[in-house]
């Protein structure tokens, strides 16, 4: 009978260690998957902070656009104009009065305003970009902050899986005193 008790007790201690051994291996390997997200989502942060910076370069090659295309439209305006006085001056009229003054000064508004609303709509491409690239920019912080928290829950993934290996070794410890041959069994609540 205390050779079986013994056995049961050798038998139940390599259990307990095997399964303490398989909490830890679980846990690291947990926390190792954990880690591996962890530099994924850091590369897709990095990744987005580079669509952000893209997104900004746009926005400046838009506005700048918008100059070149506002000195075009002030160039085509200088050139009708002087075409305009031209005729006007082949033909001898007057340039400071009348219609000729009534046509430059209507070529100009038209010139204005188009002017006015290639700037417009110039900025407002250019502030969507911007706007894309601060949305762009607020993902890649949003995505660093998971990767933050996922690399310390992988470290606590690692700590609770030992954690919970020494705890399993202590319980298989007593569990395997009491099955001992001679060992003493502390009393039930219900003993006298």
């Amino acid at each position: 009978m205390a050779q079986i008790a013994a056995i049961a007790a050798v038998v139940s201690a390599i259990g307990t260690i095997a399964a303490a051994g398989l909490q830890i291996m679980q846990s690291r390997q947990q926390s190792g998957a954990m880690q591996s997200q962890s530099v994924l989502l850091d590369r897709q942060a990095r990744q987005q902070e580079v669509q952000a910076r893209q997104q900004e370069l746009v926005a400046t090659t838009i506005e700048q656009r918008g100059e070149v295309e506002a000195l075009d439209t002030r160039q085509q305006l200088l050139r009708v104009l002087s075409a305009q006085n031209a005729r006007y001056a082949a033909s001898g009229l007057v340039l400071e009065e009348g219609t000729p003054r009534a046509v430059e000064d209507a070529t100009r508004e038209d010139a204005e305003r188009e002017l006015r609303l290639a700037r417009f709509n110039t900025q407002a491409e250019a502030d969507a970009a911007r706007m894309g690239a601060q949305a762009t920019r607020f993902g890649a912080a949003g995505t660093q902050q998971r990767a933050r928290l996922l690399r310390a829950d992988a470290g606590w993934t690692a700590t609770s899986g030992l954690l919970g290996a020494g705890i399993t070794l202590l319980e298989g410890a007593g569990r395997t005193l009491n099955r001992w041959p001679g060992a003493t069994r502390a009393p039930t609540s219900g003993a006298r």
